[in-house]
């Protein structure tokens, strides 16, 4: 049985679907096994958990909620239960699905935002990676659609005069391609 909940920021709906959930919920789950790297079935494809969650994001933004909903109890977990090595790979999720989601409550949004700012008292690379994102947040809260409008201006290497940085991805060849053979 599905439920509407309306925003309280825009006048979109998200739709929130019990399957669309549990699937996000297992693929979290995966993704914190990964993590932990217990698994050694998963050291070949590092990365590719949190890729399948971006891709259903990108197909499906309006599930974005959903999944906000499920990576803020899980960081707010690691967080109170002392796993630091799942906040990084989760805030960044978190961040990604924040960026493509039409709306997002402002509920929301202030969990993470004080989830940002408690970063701050932890050692580096926490808390410099909390304040970055703290300020992208309080960015978007004034300014909705700013990272969004960034990201697209980045990925496709657009000029824009108020937003001169650009992101540049170089992929590197494993190392054998660049090691000399001897006859």
């Amino acid at each position: 049985m599905d439920m509407l909940t309306a925003t309280s920021r825009g006048s979109s709906t998200a739709v929130e679907n019990p399957e669309v959930e549990s699937d996000f919920l297992r693929s979290v789950h995966a993704l914190l096994r990964e993590l932990d790297g217990h698994h050694p079935a998963f050291q070949s494809e590092r990365g590719m958990l949190r890729w399948t969650l971006h891709k259903k994001i990108d197909r499906t933004p309006s599930n974005g909620v959903l999944l906000v909903k499920i990576l803020v109890k899980e960081l707010e977990r690691a967080e109170r239960c002392g796993y630091r090595q799942y906040i990084i790979p989760l805030l960044h999720t978190l961040m990604y699905t924040l960026v493509k989601a039409p709306s997002i409550p402002d509920d929301l949004y202030e969990r993470v935002y004080c989830f940002c700012k408690k970063l701050l008292t932890f050692p580096k690379p926490y808390c410099t990676i909390g304040l970055h994102y703290a300020r992208q947040l309080k960015l978007e809260r004034t300014v909705p659609g700013i990272l969004y409008q960034r990201l697209v201006s980045a990925e496709q290497s657009l000029k824009n005069d108020s937003f001169a940085y650009q992101e540049k991805l170089i992929t590197l060849p494993p190392g054998p391609v660049f090691t000399k053979e001897s006859p």
